[in-house]
């Protein structure tokens, strides 16, 4: 089994799994992964936000820094246009 990036996303106070991308596919399609995934999390949030390693966890310091294969939480302040 390929080890995986998961982005978990918050939606009404609830942490909500939203994909899992194997790791070598992160490096491959980003120069910097990391702000990839943040990014694919506005994407798919519709606000932008930031990217933590835990719920309720300080946002990440580096968004440059090398991603590993775990859990990514997305969290925005903005509105979701989701149902």
């Amino acid at each position: 089994m390929a080890e995986t990036v998961e982005l978990w996303i918050r939606i009404d106070d609830v942490d909500r799994h939203a994909l899992s991308i194997p790791i070598h596919e992160c490096t491959a399609k980003a120069i910097h992964p990391v702000k990839w995934l943040r990014f694919l999390g506005y994407a798919i949030y519709g606000s932008p936000g930031l990217i933590s390693l835990a719920p309720g966890a300080p946002e990440l310091e580096d968004y440059n820094a090398d991603i590993e294969p775990r859990c990514y939480y997305f969290r925005s302040e903005g509105k979701t246009p989701l149902p």
